[in-house]
């Protein structure tokens, strides 16, 4: 039997565990009350009892145990959660959730124990054992019990928020390329086949403009402007990972302008001039117009360009990675690279900055050289203040 009681901070409810003891758990609304009174009263209609009752009659086995309903495991609740999400996330999103899933829940002590016995040392426990991916399966896990806390479905407290365990930072990211191996996968791309000059076009805008593998495929006619010696893109959309429209940019900022010069222009105009749109405007498109070049496809034409050109581990995003680095180590300001990627926020951007190894040397003859310019040698400079005094 559950009752739940009045109390000043909250509402105190109590219920009588099957070995006798007395529980009692402060619910901060009367509602939770309400609820957690109402599902203790049903664990206790569902509780075993050695009575007539509790057992059931099966023809030439005499009397046996009633199967008694069992409660969700953690890992069916995880997997309720993704269900939940699936339509409302990106397929990366959801890739990631089922890999966590798959390689850190299911089948673990964690994944088998019920709500009722997770509490903040268990999961404190089991982070501990865990040493791959913690940043996704951190992710999942807050994910979870925070949807499990809304649906109502914790009888307490959240184990999580009371374990607290920190979001890991992420693993460094790849080293960047140099220009010289840009133009080098550029040129491989040009003449590994027939489409070689789309996929030159498309790795220069990627690895001088910072564009991601959708955007560059979601480019239309009418986003394309020619300014002499400068060519203005328009960014409005992407490309859908699954490649069946076209879709927003990944945040507000992605819709933003372009502007790139040098040799770009004048072999996108050529490009343009060679190779018809499809029907909604796009420019880079397979053989058959109406396919569209989504991320899977930009990611093996790039791989197999690096690949010709003796190049190993590159993939459309480090393009992306190398361009904010070469703006920032020309020293742009952070809004600016923010501003150029088309991230969301400044710290975002700061994810794809990679330095160049000669920061250090450059701040130290920064120093020396306003140290320099007194017009005074250090000894002469503390002569001068100990003589003031």
């Amino acid at each position: 039997m559950a009752w739940r009681v009045r109390k000043p901070n909250g509402w105190l409810v109590r219920w009588r565990e099957a070995d006798g003891r007395t529980v009692s758990r402060l619910m901060p609304t009367e509602e939770a009350a309400e609820r957690l009174v109402g599902l203790q009263t049903i664990e206790e209609q569902l509780r075993p009892r050695r009575s007539h009752k509790a057992y059931t009659a099966k023809p030439g086995r005499g009397f046996v145990p009633a199967r008694v309903p069992k409660a969700p495991t953690f890992e069916e609740h995880v997997q309720a959660y993704m269900t939940s999400k699936a339509n409302d996330v990106r397929p990366s999103t959801r890739r990631r959730d089922q890999s966590a899933f798959e390689n850190h829940i299911r089948g673990t002590a964690l994944g088998k124990m019920t709500v009722t016995e997770i509490d903040r040392q268990a999961l404190r426990d089991y982070w501990a054992g865990e040493t791959t991916n913690l940043a996704n399966l951190h992710s999942l896990l807050s994910g979870t019990f925070t949807w499990l806390e809304g649906e109502g479905l914790l009888y307490g407290p959240n184990p999580w928020k009371g374990a607290r365990l920190r979001r890991p930072r992420s693993e460094p990211r790849d080293d960047v390329l140099t220009v010289e191996e840009i133009e080098l996968i550029a040129d491989a791309a040009e003449r590994r086949s027939a489409d070689g000059p789309r996929d030159r076009l498309m790795i220069l805008l990627m690895a001088y403009g910072g564009l991601r593998a959708g955007e560059v495929g979601g480019i239309r006619k009418q986003d394309v402007t020619f300014d002499g010696d400068r060519v203005r893109l328009q960014i409005r959309g992407a490309v859908t990972h699954d490649g069946k429209g076209l879709g927003p940019t990944k945040s507000k900022g992605g819709r933003r302008p372009k502007v790139l010069n040098g040799t770009i222009p004048d072999e996108l105009r050529e490009y343009m001039a060679q190779v018809p749109p499809a029907r909604d405007g796009r420019i880079f498109h397979g053989s058959d117009p109406d396919k569209m070049l989504y991320a899977v496809r930009v990611y093996q034409i790039v791989k197999l360009a690096a690949e010709a050109a003796g190049i190993e581990g590159v993939h459309p995003h480090k393009f992306r990675h190398t361009a904010a680095s070469m703006v920032a180590d020309d020293g742009w300001s952070m809004k600016a690279v923010q501003e150029f990627l088309g991230d969301s926020t400044p710290t975002m951007a700061m994810r794809y900055v990679h330095t160049f190894g000669h920061e250090q040397d450059a701040i130290a003859d920064t120093m020396t050289r306003r140290r320099e310019a007194s017009g005074r040698k250090p000894v002469e400079a503390v002569d001068l203040v100990l003589a003031e005094k």
